[in-house]
Protein backbone atom coordinates (compact mmCIF):
# COMPACT_ATOMS: atom_id res chain seq x y z
CA UNK A 1 0.00 0.00 0.00
CA UNK A 2 1.81 3.27 -0.92
CA UNK A 3 1.93 5.59 1.71
CA UNK A 4 1.29 9.06 1.86
CA UNK A 5 2.43 11.25 -1.20
CA UNK A 6 1.37 13.66 -3.76
CA UNK A 7 -2.35 14.03 -5.26
CA UNK A 8 -3.95 15.00 -8.13
CA UNK A 9 -7.11 16.07 -7.15
CA UNK A 10 -10.34 15.13 -9.80
CA UNK A 11 -11.79 17.75 -11.49
CA UNK A 12 -14.90 19.45 -9.96
CA UNK A 13 -17.89 17.91 -12.21
CA UNK A 14 -16.63 14.34 -11.62
CA UNK A 15 -17.26 14.71 -7.28
CA UNK A 16 -19.67 12.86 -6.01
CA UNK A 17 -18.65 13.11 -2.17
CA UNK A 18 -16.67 15.58 -0.92
CA UNK A 19 -15.67 15.68 2.93
CA UNK A 20 -13.44 17.93 4.74
CA UNK A 21 -13.49 15.67 8.06
CA UNK A 22 -12.99 12.48 7.51
CA UNK A 23 -9.72 10.13 9.51
CA UNK A 24 -8.13 7.39 7.25
CA UNK A 25 -6.96 4.04 8.98
CA UNK A 26 -4.58 1.93 6.75
CA UNK A 27 -4.53 -1.05 8.22
CA UNK A 28 -3.60 -0.18 12.00
CA UNK A 29 -2.72 3.08 11.22
CA UNK A 30 -4.59 6.39 11.72
CA UNK A 31 -3.04 8.86 9.67
CA UNK A 32 -5.66 11.65 10.98
CA UNK A 33 -8.24 14.09 9.45
CA UNK A 34 -7.94 15.12 5.29
CA UNK A 35 -10.41 15.32 3.13
CA UNK A 36 -12.39 12.62 1.40
CA UNK A 37 -13.52 13.03 -2.03
CA UNK A 38 -14.89 10.10 -3.94
CA UNK A 39 -14.96 11.19 -7.34
CA UNK A 40 -15.62 9.49 -10.80
CA UNK A 41 -12.60 8.77 -11.57
CA UNK A 42 -10.91 7.43 -8.45
CA UNK A 43 -11.31 7.70 -4.49
CA UNK A 44 -8.61 10.79 -2.72
CA UNK A 45 -8.08 11.19 1.02
CA UNK A 46 -5.70 14.39 1.08
CA UNK A 47 -4.37 15.23 5.06
CA UNK A 48 -5.36 18.55 6.13
CA UNK A 49 -2.09 19.31 7.74
CA UNK A 50 0.32 18.36 4.71
CA UNK A 51 -1.42 18.36 1.44
CA UNK A 52 0.15 14.91 0.75
CA UNK A 53 -2.67 12.50 0.46
CA UNK A 54 -4.15 9.17 -1.32
CA UNK A 55 -5.83 8.11 -4.56
CA UNK A 56 -7.42 4.94 -4.45
CA UNK A 57 -8.36 3.29 -7.81
CA UNK A 58 -11.80 1.73 -8.27
CA UNK A 59 -9.95 -1.34 -9.84
CA UNK A 60 -8.55 -2.15 -6.71
CA UNK A 61 -11.20 -1.60 -4.24
CA UNK A 62 -12.15 -5.92 -4.19
CA UNK A 63 -15.03 -5.08 -1.39
CA UNK A 64 -16.25 -1.89 0.17
CA UNK A 65 -19.00 -1.28 3.06
CA UNK A 66 -20.24 0.39 6.11
CA UNK A 67 -18.81 -0.63 9.37
CA UNK A 68 -20.62 -0.11 12.62
CA UNK A 69 -19.52 -2.97 14.83
CA UNK A 70 -17.15 -1.40 17.76
CA UNK A 71 -15.35 -4.72 18.13
CA UNK A 72 -14.05 -4.42 14.18
CA UNK A 73 -13.20 -0.51 14.74
CA UNK A 74 -14.99 1.80 17.81
CA UNK A 75 -16.09 4.02 15.67
CA UNK A 76 -18.55 3.47 12.22
CA UNK A 77 -16.67 3.86 9.02
CA UNK A 78 -16.67 3.61 5.42
CA UNK A 79 -14.72 0.22 4.88
CA UNK A 80 -12.91 -0.90 2.18
CA UNK A 81 -10.51 -3.72 0.83
CA UNK A 82 -7.78 -2.76 -1.19
CA UNK A 83 -6.54 -5.60 -3.46
CA UNK A 84 -2.40 -4.43 -5.17
CA UNK A 85 -1.02 -7.62 -6.70
CA UNK A 86 2.61 -7.71 -6.83
CA UNK A 87 4.38 -10.00 -8.54
CA UNK A 88 6.55 -12.00 -6.63
CA UNK A 89 10.14 -13.73 -7.64
CA UNK A 90 10.05 -16.68 -9.48
CA UNK A 91 9.26 -19.87 -7.40
CA UNK A 92 11.38 -22.97 -7.53
CA UNK A 93 9.51 -24.55 -10.26
CA UNK A 94 9.83 -21.56 -11.97
CA UNK A 95 6.29 -20.34 -12.52
CA UNK A 96 5.11 -16.69 -11.49
CA UNK A 97 2.34 -16.70 -9.51
CA UNK A 98 0.90 -13.40 -8.02
CA UNK A 99 0.08 -13.28 -4.17
CA UNK A 100 -1.98 -10.03 -3.78
CA UNK A 101 -1.59 -8.23 -0.47
CA UNK A 102 -5.01 -7.27 1.05
CA UNK A 103 -5.06 -3.96 2.82
CA UNK A 104 -7.46 -2.53 4.75
CA UNK A 105 -8.51 1.08 4.77
CA UNK A 106 -11.08 2.80 6.66
CA UNK A 107 -12.82 6.39 5.97
CA UNK A 108 -13.97 7.76 9.32
CA UNK A 109 -16.20 10.69 8.78
CA UNK A 110 -16.85 13.21 11.89
CA UNK A 111 -20.61 12.66 10.92
CA UNK A 112 -21.54 9.34 10.79
CA UNK A 113 -24.85 10.43 9.07
CA UNK A 114 -22.63 10.90 6.00
CA UNK A 115 -21.55 7.03 5.76
CA UNK A 116 -25.06 6.25 3.65
CA UNK A 117 -24.27 9.07 1.01
CA UNK A 118 -20.32 7.68 0.74
CA UNK A 119 -21.23 4.52 0.37
CA UNK A 120 -23.55 5.02 -2.31
CA UNK A 121 -21.14 7.54 -4.26
CA UNK A 122 -18.63 4.92 -4.01
CA UNK A 123 -20.92 2.10 -5.29
CA UNK A 124 -21.93 4.35 -7.85
CA UNK A 125 -18.31 5.40 -9.12
CA UNK A 126 -17.23 1.87 -9.22
CA UNK A 127 -20.02 0.52 -11.39
CA UNK A 128 -18.38 2.78 -14.07
CA UNK A 129 -15.02 1.25 -13.74
CA UNK A 130 -16.02 -2.63 -14.41
CA UNK A 131 -13.08 -5.47 -13.77
CA UNK A 132 -11.84 -6.15 -16.88
CA UNK A 133 -11.62 -9.81 -15.02
CA UNK A 134 -14.71 -10.10 -14.24
CA UNK A 135 -16.31 -10.20 -18.08
CA UNK A 136 -19.10 -12.18 -18.97
CA UNK A 137 -18.28 -11.88 -23.04
CA UNK A 138 -16.71 -15.72 -22.80
CA UNK A 139 -20.61 -16.40 -22.52
CA UNK A 140 -22.35 -14.48 -24.61
CA UNK A 141 -23.89 -15.26 -27.95
CA UNK A 142 -24.24 -12.86 -31.19
CA UNK A 143 -26.44 -13.89 -34.01
CA UNK A 144 -23.78 -15.00 -36.25
CA UNK A 145 -22.54 -17.51 -33.35
CA UNK A 146 -22.36 -20.99 -35.11
CA UNK A 147 -23.97 -23.58 -33.13
CA UNK A 148 -26.91 -21.79 -32.09
CA UNK A 149 -29.46 -23.91 -34.20
CA UNK A 150 -27.94 -26.61 -32.44
CA UNK A 151 -28.98 -25.36 -29.30
CA UNK A 152 -32.15 -24.36 -29.63
CA UNK A 153 -33.19 -28.28 -31.46
CA UNK A 154 -31.94 -29.47 -28.09
CA UNK A 155 -34.10 -27.35 -26.23
CA UNK A 156 -37.40 -29.09 -27.89
CA UNK A 157 -35.79 -32.27 -26.48
CA UNK A 158 -36.31 -30.61 -22.60
CA UNK A 159 -40.27 -30.67 -23.27
CA UNK A 160 -40.66 -33.63 -21.87
CA UNK A 161 -43.17 -34.56 -18.63
CA UNK A 162 -41.91 -36.23 -15.46
CA UNK A 163 -41.34 -39.65 -17.03
CA UNK A 164 -39.33 -38.67 -19.75
CA UNK A 165 -42.11 -38.95 -21.96
CA UNK A 166 -43.57 -36.39 -24.37
CA UNK A 167 -46.85 -34.93 -23.29
CA UNK A 168 -49.81 -34.84 -25.37
CA UNK A 169 -50.19 -31.48 -27.25
CA UNK A 170 -53.40 -30.53 -25.97
CA UNK A 171 -53.27 -31.25 -22.10
CA UNK A 172 -53.74 -27.95 -21.35
CA UNK A 173 -56.17 -27.08 -23.37
CA UNK A 174 -59.03 -26.59 -21.04
CA UNK A 175 -56.78 -25.13 -17.71
CA UNK A 176 -58.89 -22.46 -17.05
Amino acid sequence: MPVLGSVHTPQEEGIKVKDGHTELVINETNYGAGTLIISEQAVFWIQNATNQGLTLNYANISLHGISRDPSSYPKPCLYLMIDEAHEIERSEDGDNEEYPPINEVRFVPSQPDRLEEMYKALSDCQLLHPDPDNSVSDFSCSEDDEGDQGEVDNVGGLAQNGQGERGEEDQFMDAD
